[in-house]
């Protein structure tokens, strides 16, 4: 590489460099002002029943990020998605295309679109609202 190069040396020696900050740096990072009021005012509201504390340093941090870990993503590799089953779902062209446009206008997935309607409906079911309907018997094809 050229001594005229612009581009700065990382490690010397085994040793990362340290770049001195300069003087509006350091007053920058002493005279750190206070989040404003209308800042504070936009932040949701804490829930103390949902919020946890995994306490302070960096194994708390690690403890953090394997519970986001754990949330979310893809199984590791071996590993199954725990209460999931694919399973398919037959509608006609005209159906597929309404739930693409509906799915469009809400900024979502088909996927999501059709997790939410069966959610939907399972609480709408699951709910003492009306009393249960005996389901009407299905009749019998004649053989032949």
């Amino acid at each position: 590489m050229p001594a005229t190069s612009k581009k700065p040396r990382r490690v010397k020696d085994g040793v990362p460099l340290r770049v001195p900050l300069t003087a509006a740096q350091r007053a920058a990072l002493a005279n750190h002002p206070e989040p404003s009021a209308k800042s504070l005012a936009a932040l949701p509201p804490l829930d103390m029943d949902k919020a946890m504390t995994f306490g302070r340093g960096p194994e708390a941090l690690g403890a953090g990020f394997e519970y986001l870990r754990a949330k979310r993503g893809r199984p590791k590799k071996g590993e199954s998605a725990p209460g999931s089953k694919p399973r398919s779902v037959r509608f006609g062209d005209a159906e597929w295309a309404a739930l693409k446009q509906c799915a469009k206008r809400r900024h979502t997935t088909v996927h999501a679109l059709l997790r939410n309607a069966v959610a939907r409906e399972l609480a709408e079911e699951s709910a003492p609202s009306e009393p249960a309907r005996a389901p009407t018997p299905r009749r019998k094809r004649k053989a032949g």
